[in-house]
Formats: structure tokens, C-alpha cells, sequence
């Protein structure tokens, strides 16, 4: 089961106030939020994201959430997943959805985390979900996966959400600028 968040949050956020955290980023799942990927939407799914952002706001905590984090409602992915340039419609019509219904309360918004790790882990190696080795047959998950990254913000941004608005990179091998210390010291623990 795991950290248990969905069943502990009141505990959580607690934890985090004690800790004085201001800011905390969190990611919807969109399998939860709809899990068809098209379609209706469930409310239970955004029932309790609408309890995990009150109970943030209402601790003090600034809410960042991530649309997407790893995990594609299975029947997009039975159509291809980030290799079907629909998947990116698709994520823009949930983005929608998660704008109007947290975007009057959620100021900071990731539409992606770390696509890179998705395609070439996902897509091109197959060492993480959906397990595909294709390699260079991979490149077309890339543009779909910034097609919906800029489709997102558009999405977002008609819903009158007004706080940033971006993607999480991943950035590696960091080497260091220089061979000083500080400066291999800081790229040994950039990554």
C-alpha cells in the first residue's frame, strides 16, 4: 500500500505544517480524476483532491499540482499511449477539467513531469511503464508529450487559471562548469 496518502492525508498535512513547509507539490492521477481518459469524469477522484488542496490551503501550504506523473489511463495506453498524437488531445481536455475545478485555488501547475524520463525509460528502453523497447521509434512519444504540454497551458490558461504554468525537465549528466571543488561538489549532487 505504500505511503497510504489517499487514506492518511489529514495526517500528512499535518506532518507538513509541523515541519513548516510551505509549499508542497502533489500529482493528480489521471487514471483516478478519468479513467477511460475521455469521457466522464470521476467525482470521487476529484473529491479528494479537492480535500487534499483545502486542508493544504487551510494549513498554510501552497499547493503545486502535476497533471501528469507516469501514469496514463489504460485504454489511452491500449491505443498507444504517447505514440497516438490523441493521447495529447486527451490531456488537454482533462487539463481543462483539473483547471476549472482546482484553478481558483492551485497556483503553481507541472503539466508533465519529466517527459524525457517517459520516453526514453517508457518508450525507448522499456525499463519503466509501458515496458516498450522501440528506441528511435520512440521520438514520436516526444512531440506528442509537448504537443500536450503546450495544449495544457492553453487549456489552463481559457480556464482562467492564473498562477505558473510549466513542465518538470530532468537535466542529466550535470557536469561541473569548472574543476574547482565547489564546483564538482555541487554537480555530484545535482543529479
Amino acid at each position: 500500500m505504500a505511503c497510504d496518502h489517499y487514506n492518511r492525508t489529514a495526517e500528512d498535512v499535518e506532518l507538513m505544517r509541523t515541519l513548516g513547509i510551505d509549499s508542497y507539490r502533489f500529482s493528480l492521477s489521471w487514471p483516478r480524476i478519468q479513467p477511460d481518459g475521455t469521457g466522464p469524469f470521476n467525482s470521487q477522484g476529484l473529491d479528494f483532491y479537492d480535500r487534499l488542496i483545502d486542508q493544504l490551503l487551510g494549513a498554510g501550504i501552497s499547493p503545486m499540482a502535476t497533471l501528469y506523473h507516469w501514469d496514463t489511463p489504460l485504454p489511452l495506453e491500449h491505443r498507444g499511449g504517447w505514440l497516438n498524437r490523441s493521447t495529447a488531445e486527451r490531456f488537454a481536455e482533462y487539463s481543462a477539467a483539473a483547471g476549472r475545478r482546482f484553478g481558483d485555488r492551485v497556483a503553481q501547475w507541472v503539466t508533465l513531469n519529466e517527459p524525457v524520463s517517459v520516453t526514453l525509460n517508457g518508450y525507448a528502453l522499456g525499463v519503466h511503464a509501458p515496458g516498450h523497447d522501440l528506441l528511435f521509434d520512440a521520438l514520436p512519444a516526444v512531440h506528442h508529450q509537448l504537443l500536450a504540454h503546450g495544449l495544457a497551458v492553453q487549456a489552463l490558461r481559457a480556464e482562467a487559471v492564473t498562477g505558473a504554468v510549466g513542465v518538470t525537465n530532468l537535466h542529466s549528466p550535470v557536469r561541473p562548469a569548472t574543476r574547482s571543488i565547489s564546483d564538482r561538489f555541487l554537480a555530484a549532487f545535482s543529479t
